[in-house]
């Protein structure tokens, strides 16, 4: 399986693979931005809650300290108005007492009702016999409570120093108000007023709306009593949990599920007020924002991947190009050329293509080049042959009948010319230099019977290349040339010389003449031009020689001519050293 995964990847264009990888990539970064873009996005949408949570908050603690001392006058107005008539301390019947001062207190309620202390729902005054008086708004007596409970509170208020005390109530709707009606000018307590207040009157900002709602408000108490609460704040432990804190802003746990906190203190007074809220609810709308940014990237996704697609094209274009051009060379078209759509790394490639196509057509002319001249050379040298089997058989006839006539000079030409015509049927390419050199021997005899022995040859030759082999009609050609243009063949001193020794790697052959010489003009004229041709032997001149000898064995060999007039001519011949005939090519 894993093997063909691995080839099935191998096998995929570069196009294919480029957007397979463009789409990892791309679908790796949009999950990891998307994954750190949310993350960021939810920590500052619940950064930014906090804040506003803990502003409201302050305005909250503020406006809470003003209404309860606002709530602290109305009581102090309420008892100086009941001391100053003695309501609670003149000689009438209870039940006259009873009616007058509840008449009094439902006429305080509806007052109040009508007035910016609308949020006050009863007002209940007992004197220090231990009656109470009630008032509240449409004669309901809804917030009449046990009278019991309020006598505990007003006797832990007898017990404290202070004159008033705030407590909650079992419906937590409802906050009590309890304070001291005392004489302004005896200092004297005549009893106690106690009102009744809706929570909403301390959640509440004026003239403001808040985005927190009173169900996630709570006041609490220094003592961990909770005068306005919500079902968390409820718990004994919750709470224990939320005084030991002392930073502002912290997290809870009940039941599983989080809660963001966030408490401030209300000015002058023990109090802490808490907004506490959900981390569900804190991130209600994140999943919109989840869906947000799950769009963008897959937007951008789309997008990167068409500029990917693209790019990708543009790339394979040029090697699409590239591989179309190399399938028309397969099929033997060397002349075709690349133009690359763009100029990046494979458009300079497909421009190196056609660089690389010119050169291997220059090569290919030249290989067809030199390959028409070596044939044209080897049919050079096979129309020097001269007429094989025909002369060769009809001289061997003369040859008899010169002997049986006792013409021994006639013999000998004819015994050389034999041997010339033998080597020339036979056609090898290679011969030994020692063959070489008996070939030019024969070819001298025939030139010393025609010159009358006007000049004379020397043989300077190491024995150790005697058997190295060389091209064939090497020297013939450069001796020739000595005799019909170097030597003053009227004079009768004329001398050619042969040198042949081994120099390295390499093997020298000298001829050298004591003729005319010539000038450097004459002299590279002869070894440039393959037209130069002579009469004699046969028609192959100098430079044909050079050519076939570097044709054959490389540049780094051939034929170099030094000559200066009135003093002869120097031909050299540079031969790689070749003694094994296996080591040539044919």
């Amino acid at each position: 399986m894993k093997n063909r995964i691995k080839y099935f990847f191998l096998s995929l264009k570069i196009k294919k693979k480029f957007m397979l990888g463009m789409l990892l990539i791309i679908l790796i970064l949009s999950s990891c931005i998307g994954k750190l873009t949310f993350n960021a996005s939810k920590e500052l949408i619940k950064r930014n809650t906090i804040e506003l949570t803990t502003e409201l908050l302050n305005q909250y603690a503020e406006n809470i300290y003003n209404k309860t001392e606002a709530l602290r006058e109305t009581a102090f107005q309420a008892s100086k108005e009941f001391v100053k008539n003695n309501s609670l301390d003149n000689n009438m019947y209870i039940r006259d007492i009873e009616v007058l001062i509840n008449r009094r207190l439902n006429d305080m309620v509806s007052q109040y009702r009508s007035s910016s202390n609308d949020y006050i729902e009863a007002v209940c005054v007992t004197g220090n016999d231990g009656y109470f008086y009630w008032g509240h708004k449409d004669n309901v007596n809804k917030y009449y409570i046990d009278n019991d409970y309020i006598r505990k509170t007003i006797l832990l208020l007898k017990n404290q120093e202070e004159s008033s005390f705030w407590m909650p109530t079992e419906n937590n709707e409802t906050i009590i108000f309890v304070s001291k009606m005392v004489s302004p000018d005896t200092l004297i307590s005549h009893g106690y007023i106690i009102l009744f207040i809706n929570k909403d009157y301390f959640l509440t900002l004026d003239n403001k709306t808040s985005s927190i709602s009173n169900d996630q408000i709570a006041i609490i108490k220094g003592n961990n009593e909770v005068l306005i609460k919500d079902d968390i704040l409820g718990k004994e432990e919750i709470l224990q949990d939320i005084n030991s804190r002392m930073e502002r802003i912290f997290s809870i746990e009940d039941n599983g599920v989080k809660y963001s906190a966030v408490s401030t203190k209300i000015q002058n007074k023990n109090w802490k007020v808490i907004s506490i809220i959900s981390e569900k609810k804190l991130l209600s709308n994140i999943n919109h924002l989840r869906t947000i940014i799950t769009l963008v990237c897959i937007v951008i996704s789309m997008l990167a991947l068409i500029i990917a697609y693209i790019i990708a094209g543009g790339v394979t274009k040029n090697i699409r190009l590239l591989e179309k051009n190399m399938q028309k060379v397969e099929d033997g078209n060397f002349n075709v050329r690349v133009k690359p759509s763009t100029y990046d790394e494979v458009g300079l490639l497909s421009l190196r293509f056609n660089y690389m196509m010119k050169k291997i057509n220059e090569l290919i002319n030249t290989v067809y080049v030199e390959r028409i001249k070596k044939q044209e050379a080897e049919f050079e040298v096979l129309k020097a042959q001269i007429n094989p089997h025909f002369l060769y058989n009809t001289l061997g006839s003369v040859k008899w009948l010169s002997r049986m006539q006792g013409e021994k000079k006639i013999e000998d030409m004819v015994d050389s010319l034999i041997y010339i015509l033998r080597v020339s049927i036979k056609g090898d390419k290679y011969i030994t230099i020692n063959d070489e050199l008996i070939y030019i021997n024969k070819y001298i005899d025939l030139q010393k019977i025609r010159f009358e022995n006007r000049f004379r040859m020397v043989y300077n030759i190491d024995t150790d290349i005697m058997n190295c082999y060389v091209l064939q009609f090497i020297l013939q050609p450069i001796v020739e040339n000595a005799i019909y243009h170097g030597l003053e063949i009227s004079k009768g001193n004329g001398i050619i010389t042969i040198n042949g020794f081994k120099k390295d790697e390499s093997i020298i052959l000298e001829v050298i003449d004591n003729g005319v010489g010539m000038t450097e003009e004459q002299y590279n004229k002869i070894i440039s031009d393959d037209n130069t041709k002579y009469s004699g032997l046969n028609s192959i001149g100098i430079a044909n020689v050079d050519k076939r000898i570097k044709m054959y064995f490389g540049t780094s060999n051939g034929i170099t001519i030094k000559s200066e007039l009135g003093k002869g001519t120097t031909v050299s011949i540079t031969l790689p050293y070749i003694e094994n005939r296996y080591d040539l090519e044919d």
